[in-house]
């Protein structure tokens, strides 16, 4: 008698746990899982819905939701290979043939038509250009600011391009370098060594660094403390919220021969909103801002999360009526 593993055969690429930053960045692994990937009924609708993004008129911010196992994190990494390249490579390619095959496999009634859009639809939409697609890292334990801006550093960096993303954390650090550099004809880096000594002592100048690269909000908190006490002024950068700069970066002229727009891709979001590292009022400015970024104003910008829960079970945050 055949025993059921001879019969049965189980593609380990497909089934097994999807880390989106690690899986998305090994060439070899991204690639296997998009050759093997065949959605389900319920993913084709998720993604047919998330692929309207590219539509002037769509919100472009996405939350989706479902239990553990249910595929989000490995739709996400089909999401984020959508955006990324030109429908015409080929793993996107044989994604989009195994598209096709599960959609000629729904049972269909006599003279019953498929209620979905088809796989050549969605084929077309993204026929060329690309998009900037940044993996924002819940394990980082960044609030979502910092998340976003990282996700951005990293992605410009996976890239190899030259771009530079223009922040308030880079000015901060972009200061502490100059006063360290005049600090034989200038009091600013060791009255700044001494302003942390007394106000932050777990700290010292290299953290403070480090943290401003991370783009971590507390370091951001710390040097600007450390400022006020230093210049006996407050620390201010023209360029100092998300909007403003992501406005400046899909300006660049470079940005624009390269890319389409950015793409956000944000695994465990849920769990992100539950420790409090989501402002509330910097979420909904952000999701507003997705909603009028179109191609003809710079480029787009999409945002799409999961959780283990529906958003409007969010508290306050879940207010903001992300599509679902």
């Amino acid at each position: 008698m055949a025993k059921i593993r001879d019969i049965v055969q189980i593609h380990s690429g497909y089934t097994s746990y999807v880390d989106l930053y690690e899986d998305y960045h090994d060439l070899v692994k991204n690639r296997g899982r998009m050759e093997r990937y065949k959605p389900i009924a319920a993913h084709r609708l998720v993604f047919e819905k998330v692929a309207q993004a590219l539509n002037d008129l769509d919100r472009r911010f996405y939350f989706l939701s479902g239990s553990y196992g249910t595929g989000k994190s490995h739709l996400l990494l089909m999401m984020a290979n959508y955006f990324a390249n030109p429908s015409d490579v080929p793993e996107l390619n044989k994604f989009f043939q195994n598209y096709e095959s599960a959609q000629s496999e729904v049972l269909l009634k006599p003279g019953e038509a498929l209620k979905e859009r088809k796989a050549a639809s969605l084929k077309e939409k993204r026929k060329s250009g690309r998009y900037l697609v940044a993996l924002c890292r819940f394990s980082l334990n960044l609030d979502f600011e910092g998340a976003l801006l990282r996700a951005l550093e990293d992605a410009l960096q996976k890239d190899e391009t030259n771009i530079l993303l223009d922040t308030h954390y880079r000015e901060a650090l972009r200061r502490i370098d100059d006063w360290q550099a005049r600090r034989n004809e200038s009091r600013f880096y060791t009255d700044l060594e001494s302003a942390i000594s007394r106000l932050y002592p777990d700290w010292t100048v290299n953290k403070l660094v480090e943290g401003l690269k991370e783009f971590d909000e507390q370091a951001l908190k710390a040097f600007k403390s450390c400022f006020s006490s230093v210049t006996d002024s407050e620390f201010a950068y023209k360029k100092d919220n998300l909007r403003d700069i992501i406005t400046d970066f899909l300006n660049n002229p470079q940005f624009k021969e390269t890319y389409k727009g950015i793409v956000f891709l944000y695994d465990e979001f849920g769990d992100a909103i539950d420790k409090n590292l989501v402002i509330y009022s910097t979420l909904l400015d952000f999701a507003q801002f997705c909603a009028v970024s179109t191609l003809e104003k710079g480029g787009a910008v999409i945002f799409i999360a999961t959780g283990h829960k529906g958003f409007r079970n969010h508290g306050q945050i879940g207010d903001l009526n992300a599509a679902r």
